[in-house]
Order: C-alpha cells, then sequence, then structure tokens
C-alpha cells in the first residue's frame, strides 16, 4: 500500500498551475494554447491523486477511484486533442472533433463511480459495466461526429454551438444522478466520496457552462481571456480535496437504516444517462438512435433480471436456514427427537383439534427407572448413550404419523397419541415398556450394558369444547397433570409397569401391568 500523496503538495501544485494559467492568460499572446495547456495540467494533476487514492484502498473503493481517475484522464485527452488540432494542424475548432467526444464522456465514469455497489462486484457486472460504457462510446460517437442530413441533400456538419449545450447538458443530468446516489450513501467512507464527486460535477457543471454559454458565447471573449481560468477551479478543487486526510470514523446506528431503494435504484443511473444520451441522436440519425436506445434497455433489463434471480436465490437460502434454525430450535441435541419446547407447542396443537372434533387424545409420560444410579455407576456418557437408544426405540415403535414422541425433560419422555382411548393408550405404552425392557444396552467398544426399564404414566381425555358466553376451564395441562400422577403411581407400585390414569371418574383404575 503506497503512502498517501502529500496535501500540502497538492496545494501547492493546485496554486501554482492556477497562478501560472492567470499570468499566462494575461501576458502570453496564444490563447488557446495557453487554456488548453492549463486545463492538461489541471486534470493531469487531479488524475495523479486520484490514481494515488486508489492505490490505498481496496475492494469497491479501489474500482471507484480508478473510475475518477479514468473520468480525468478523459478529460487530459480531450484537451490534448483540442491543443493538438487548434496549435499543430490549425484546424477551425467550428465543428465537432473527437476531442468533443472526449470530454463528453469524461463526465460518465464519475457517475459509474458513484452508482458503483458493493453488492455487484461478480464478473458478470464488470462485463455489463464495459458493455455500457462500450455504448456510451457509440452514442457520443454518433451525436457529435455524424453530421445533420440536409433537407436539400447531403450532410450539415456538427457545429461546436450544439456540442456545448450538449455538454451542458449532459453534465447537469450526470450531477443530478449523482446527487440521487448521495442521499443512499451508506458508511462514512462512501458517503465522504460521493460527496467530493458530487461537488466536483456540479461545480464542473455550472462552471464550465457558465464559461462555454456565457463567457464565450454570448460576451465573444477572446480564447486567451483570464475569465476561462474558471474551468480550472472544479478540476483543482477535485485534486486537493482528495488529498485531505479523512476524517476519523464515527459509528452511526443511521448508517444501518439508509434506504436500500436508493441504494438499489441507483444502478439504474448509469443506464438512464445512456439511454438519455441515444434517444438525444434519434430525431437526427432515426435508426441508430433506436439500435442505441435498444441496447441501452436490453442491457439494463440483463442486469435487472441477473439481480433479481440473485434476489430469488437469496430469498430462497434465507427460507431455507430459517426453517433448519426453527427446526434445530425444536430438536433435543442430545436424542434428536423434538423437545419440550416442540411438545407444548404440538400438545396446544392437538388439544384444540380434539375439542373441535370431540376425539380423545392420550398422553404418555415415560420416566427411566434408577436412571441416577445409572449414571453414578457408569457414567454419565453412558447415561447419555441410553436416552439417545430410548428414543431411537420411541421413534421406531410408534407406528402411525400422529404420534408425536418428545423428550419432556432429564431421563423422562412423552408420547402424544391422537385420537387415542384409555385402552389403545395402555396397549401403545406397554408396547413401548417391553420393547425398552427387552433392549440390550451396550457400553463403549461393544460391551454389554446395563438392562433398563421404564415406568409410564397414562392419561386420556375428550377436551370439552368452551362453552358460548364461558370461558373454558379445561387447559392441556389438565391431561399433564393427570399422566404425572399416573407415573407416580406407576412408581410408588414398584416401577417398571404402566398405569392408566380414569380422567372420566379422576381415580386409578386397575389396569396396571407389571414386568413379567
Amino acid at each position: 500500500m503506497r503512502s498517501k500523496v502529500s496535501p500540502r503538495l497538492v496545494i501547492s501544485l493546485a496554486a501554482a498551475i492556477f497562478g501560472l494559467h492567470i499570468v499566462a492568460a494575461l501576458f502570453v499572446p496564444d490563447g488557446i494554447f495557453v487554456t488548453s495547456i492549463g486545463l492538461i495540467a489541471c486534470h493531469t494533476l487531479a488524475w495523479y491523486v486520484a490514481i494515488r487514492q486508489s492505490s490505498r484502498v481496496s475492494g469497491t473503493m479501489r474500482r471507484r477511484w480508478t473510475l475518477v481517475s479514468v473520468g480525468f484522464a478523459l478529460g487530459v485527452l480531450g484537451f490534448s486533442l483540442t491543443l493538438y488540432r487548434q496549435c499543430v494542424l490549425y484546424l477551425p475548432d467550428g465543428i465537432a472533433s473527437l476531442q468533443h467526444v472526449a470530454l463528453l464522456l469524461r463526465g460518465l465514469p464519475f457517475l459509474m463511480a458513484v452508482v458503483l455497489s458493493k453488492r455487484e462486484r461478480s464478473p458478470i457486472f464488470v462485463r455489463l459495466d464495459f458493455a455500457q460504457g462500450a455504448l456510451a462510446i457509440a452514442v457520443a460517437f454518433i451525436a457529435f461526429l455524424f453530421a445533420f442530413p440536409n433537407p436539400e441533400g447531403g450532410f450539415t456538419p456538427v457545429s461546436s454551438l450544439l456540442v456545448i449545450d450538449r455538454l451542458a447538458a449532459a453534465n447537469l443530468i450526470i450531477a443530478l444522478a449523482a446527487t440521487f446516489r448521495l442521499f443512499a450513501a451508506g458508511d462514512t467512507s462512501e458517503r465522504r466520496f460521493i460527496r467530493i464527486v458530487c461537488g466536483f460535477l456540479w461545480s464542473n457543471a455550472l462552471l464550465t457552462g457558465f464559461v462555454n454559454l456565457i463567457v464565450i458565447h454570448r460576451w465573444q471573449a477572446s480564447p486567451g481571456s483570464a475569465l476561462l481560468v474558471l474551468g480550472d477551479i472544479p478540476v483543482l478543487a477535485m485534486a486537493v480535496v482528495c488529498s485531505l486526510p479523512e476524517a476519523p470514523r464515527e459509528h452511526s446506528h443511521s448508517d444501518r437504516s439508509r434506504p436500500s431503494f436508493l441504494e438499489s435504484g441507483s444502478s439504474f443511473l448509469f443506464p438512464f444517462a445512456i439511454f438519455l444520451m441515444a434517444a438525444s441522436i434519434v430525431p437526427i440519425h432515426f435508426y441508430l438512435g433506436m439500435i442505441c436506445v435498444t441496447l441501452s434497455f436490453v442491457l439494463y433489463a440483463v442486469r435487472s433480471t441477473i439481480l433479481q434471480t440473485r434476489y430469488l436465490a437469496v430469498q430462497e437460502q434465507l427460507r431455507t436456514a430459517n426453517e433448519r434454525v426453527r427446526d434445530q430450535a425444536l430438536l433435543d441435541g442430545l436424542t434428536g427427537i423434538p423437545n419440550r419446547r416442540s411438545f407444548d407447542q404440538t400438545l396446544s396443537r392437538e388439544w384444540k383439534r380434539a375439542q373441535r372434533t370431540a376425539q380423545p387424545m392420550a398422553l404418555l409420560l415415560l420416566d427411566v427407572d434408577f436412571f441416577k444410579r445409572l449414571n453414578d455407576t457408569y457414567g454419565h456418557l453412558t447415561g447419555d448413550v441410553c436416552l439417545v437408544e430410548i428414543a431411537g426405540i420411541l421413534r421406531t415403535s410408534l407406528a402411525r404419523e400422529v404420534d408425536f414422541a418428545a423428550r419432556y425433560g432429564g431421563e423422562e419422555f412423552a408420547v402424544l397419541l391422537a385420537g387415542t382411548g384409555p385402552d389403545e393408550a395402555w396397549t401403545t405404552a406397554e408396547m413401548l415398556r417391553r420393547n425398552i425392557e427387552k433392549h440390550r444396552f451396550e457400553l463403549r467398544g461393544g460391551e454389554a450394558g446395563p438392562l433398563l426399564s421404564v415406568s409410564i404414566g397414562i392419561a386420556s381425555i375428550i377436551p370439552m369444547p368452551p362453552a358460548e358466553g364461558i370461558h373454558d376451564a379445561e387447559h392441556p395441562s389438565v391431561l399433564i397433570a393427570a399422566a404425572d400422577e399416573a407415573l407416580y403411581t406407576a412408581k410408588r407400585q414398584g416401577r417398571n409397569r404402566c398405569h392408566v390414569y380414569d380422567d372420566r371418574e379422576h381415580e386409578p383404575v386397575e389396569h396396571t401391568a407389571v414386568a413379567s
């Protein structure tokens, strides 16, 4: 990374160029030579500062400063062609020529630098930018170098006065477009850059317009008039401002609330400027103008289609990621089956469905017997392995898709059975108990592990729909409390058994299974 150019050096050079230009304009008789040399020196200094700035940054800002340097390089080219044409070839300045094309194109790189988005850094957008730049060059050539068709026959060359009018209009359009982008500027460095460029574009549009339209054509000032030095001011001011050190960045929350609509819409500005240029030549060269208008529309349509396609792809990725996060939030990290949060949501949903359909629903609460002793004997890692295997047994043993198994907490599991009465619930619970009892748990290395059993509390209920105008007293917690009480009874009666709680009588029934 190169060191930044010295502000004192740039200020000194700018003052020297400006002063020498004034002195030469007052005392040197060849006005065209003096004016051209002065403008070439101004643009060369600004180009040098922009190049040094681009070498100090990276990414999008590097591309922006490079485009600024291209704009000033076009200025050097345009005024060098003017000098060569009038002071070497001694050609008159009454008709349009190549220097006017370069000067018209000078503002477009500044507009490209302003509207450049950090989100459009892929090679396809770079190619589209080059294609738009090539189209702009073609439009400028057609606008300035293709002669007017003459109604009486033949062609009339484009006059320099018309060229000046078009240059003034183009400069104003570019300045307006760049100002629109300023309102969407994000971070501090981007906002500072766009402010600098907008300041240059506006001062250049106003001062050069004043010099060309008022001083030269209305006041008929001589080519070496000292008033022409006004054209140096925007370029020299840009060089000086660019060389000044950047203020410390302030972290502001307001940067995050910048309107993304303006930032997204700013990519339209550069194609729109080319569209206006192309539309301006349609009355003169209809077919060429329409071809340029169509190409500008096609290039913008391609860019918009690519952006829309990528936006939809990002939206799909975001939706998939959100679903994955949501699923992970509802799954138990150890066993991989739904967790307590998912159980609560499912219970509430099934409770409301049972209320609407007047169908029974059952809840099984399973608790691993003597699990604390298992952890103390074999270690917590073995206990975790056993919980994972029990979860797998529940998952494979429940045949219906509507059956729901979850880890309730610790060594407890819960199973929701939709549309199931107490008898069917007991049958399912007994099947689960037997499958767990006969399962051979293994330790690390394939060594035979402990034999485990579970106690299961069973509760079944038909939730009553709320009466009209009366708050429903029943709640899913009623079912949980009943199953929990039945589980407590099963453990109290010796463990490794299933016990049913009869919701209709609020008394335990003699529907108890004991391990054989």
